[in-house]
């Protein structure tokens, strides 16, 4: 999902972002993995395979 932190203020709080892009992977409700910053579509698909 992508989310407009300029428009959704509140869940950027909630979810502590600071930087953009921040990519999160959530697991049954709870973040299992977060990266601040452009990333390959390599270590996007690795940091998938490994949560």
């Amino acid at each position: 999902v992508k989310i407009d932190v300029d428009q959704n203020q509140s869940l950027a709080n909630r979810f502590q972002v600071r930087g953009v892009p921040t990519m999160m992977l959530f697991k049954n409700g709870e973040v299992v993995w977060r990266q601040s910053g452009l990333l390959s579509k390599e270590q996007i698909l690795q940091a998938i395979k490994a949560a």
